[in-house]
């Protein structure tokens, strides 16, 4: 059936010695809310903090609500209810249309089933992780001020999606969703990963680094 590639970037969340960022979401391949366990490991170097990006894609499938108008909730945070975006979509990074794009539909009464059916439904929230730090109080920080984020792709299989938001519980700016691809991630990746491994080195106690080595992609 076909995937999509998924980075997710946090523009500003500010952490300190010993945290990390992390994302999880309602899909499997987003760790089904399980944050302790499951959630996906974002990065940081000293030339882009405060913010945090995914260095390798997560590939999610159509689930059963992608095609269907309804979308299911979380039952399992303390902040029910969404957020629903309606994100601006850009082919190129360095331009930004004022509207998002939409995938047009033939006939109008089949309009509602023909779009839901070409996109896919992504639920999610950032968390920070406090467990390598002492005395910090909760050894998980999610974001209890805002509702849960969720935005819309279109379904175009092996495409690959940058969600870049802005700032942690902070939904007041939408999310930028930029097409990327894998020539653009692998010089992203060789960034941050070179000033992650240097960090080790030089700052360990910055609070830049999260002190923990990067997972094997496959």
């Amino acid at each position: 059936m076909g995937r999509l590639g998924l980075l997710f970037e946090l523009r500003h969340a500010e952490t300190r010695p010993g945290e990390t960022v992390t994302v999880v979401g309602a899909r499997t391949e987003l760790g089904a809310w399980d944050c302790y366990t499951s959630g996906l490991q974002l990065r940081t170097g000293a030339s882009c903090y405060p913010c945090w990006a995914m260095l390798a894609p997560v590939w999610v499938s159509p689930g059963t609500s992608d095609s269907s108008a309804s979308l299911c909730r979380s039952q399992d945070l303390d902040t029910p209810g969404h957020s629903v975006a309606s994100p601006r979509v850009v082919r190129d990074a360095s331009v930004i249309p004022e509207e998002p794009e939409v995938v047009s539909s033939g006939d109008s009464g089949d309009a509602e089933f023909s779009q839901a059916s070409h996109f896919i439904h992504v639920e999610y929230k950032y968390v920070k992780d406090r467990r390598q730090v002492k005395d910090c109080g909760p050894s998980i920080q999610w974001e209890d001020s805002i509702a849960n984020r969720l935005v819309s792709l279109p379904f175009e299989p092996g495409s690959i999606w940058i969600i870049s938001d802005s700032k942690f519980n902070d939904v007041r700016e939408q999310p930028r969703i930029v097409r990327t691809t894998l020539v653009e991630i692998l010089a992203r990746r060789d960034k941050l990963d070179m000033e992650f491994r240097h960090s080790l080195q030089d700052v360990s106690h910055s609070p830049e680094w999260s002190g923990r080595e990067p997972e094997d992609d496959g």
